[in-house]
C-alpha cells in the first residue's frame, strides 16, 4: 500500500510525529506507527481527524477521528518566605510548606530541592515523582539548627513535570541567637527573702 499524505483536520493543538516522509510504502502484513502530540492552550474538548490518504481502492481516504480535553493546572505552595524567628544556638525549629493543586488535573512534582546549612528537609508527604490529584496536597518539613549567631539564608526550588516547566521558590531566613537569661538585684534579693522566710517557718 502507498501511503500518499497524512494530514490534521485541524492541525493547530495536535501534531503528527516521528512519521516517514510521504509518500512511503507499507508492505502486506507490515505496518507503521505514527504518534499525535496533544500540545493545547486554552481549556476545552477537541475533535480533530487524522486523514489518510493511500492507493487504496476502496477505502481512500481514511479519516480517524481523536479527541482530547485540556484541563487547568495550578500549583499554590504555601508559604513561599519563611521566617524561623529567634532560634537559640544549639536548639531546633521546624516548619512546614505545603503544596496543594489548585487544578482540575493531577500533578507530578518533578524534584524537591535541599536548602543549604543550617537548614535541612527532615520529613513531610511530598516527595520527587508523587502525583497530586486535584485538589490534592503534600507538605514539606523544613528544620533550623543553628550553631553560630550569624545571619542565615537560603531557599528551596520545587519542580513540576506536567506544569508546563514551571517551579516554585521558597526563601528561608533566620539570625541564630545565644541563650542568655539575667536576673536583676531587686528580683534576686526577693527570691533570697522568700527562701529566707521559708527556711524560718521551716525551722
Amino acid at each position: 500500500m502507498l501511503i500518499m499524505s497524512l494530514t490534521m483536520e485541524p492541525y493547530g493543538l495536535f501534531k503528527l510525529m516521528n512519521f516517514p516522509a510521504t509518500p512511503f510504502t507499507i508492505s502486506p502484513g507490515d505496518s507503521r506507527v505514527v504518534t499525535v502530540r496533544f500540545q493545547p492552550t486554552q481549556l476545552g474538548l477537541y475533535f480533530p481527524s487524522l486523514k489518510i490518504s493511500s492507493n487504496d481502492p476502496d477505502e481512500n481516504p481514511i479519516s480517524v477521528t481523536l479527541m482530547g480535553t485540556a484541563v487547568e493546572t495550578d500549583v499554590i505552595v504555601t508559604p513561599r518566605s519563611i521566617n524561623f524567628g529567634n532560634v537559640c544556638v544549639g536548639s531546633n525549629s521546624e516548619q512546614t510548606i505545603t503544596v496543594l493543586n489548585d487544578g482540575t488535573a493531577d500533578v507530578v512534582i518533578g524534584t524537591i530541592g535541599k536548602p543549604s546549612s543550617p537548614f535541612s528537609r527532615i520529613g513531610g508527604t511530598c516527595s520527587d515523582g508523587s502525583t497530586l490529584a486535584p485538589r490534592g496536597s503534600c507538605t514539606i518539613i523544613v528544620g533550623l539548627g543553628p550553631t553560630s549567631t550569624e545571619p542565615f539564608y537560603s531557599s528551596m526550588l520545587i519542580t513540576s513535570i506536567n506544569h508546563a516547566g514551571k517551579s516554585w521558590f521558597v526563601d528561608l531566613r533566620r539570625t541564630g541567637v545565644v541563650p542568655d537569661i539575667t536576673i536583676d538585684e531587686t528580683t534576686l534579693n526577693l527570691v533570697m527573702f522568700y527562701l529566707e522566710v521559708r527556711w524560718k517557718k521551716q525551722s
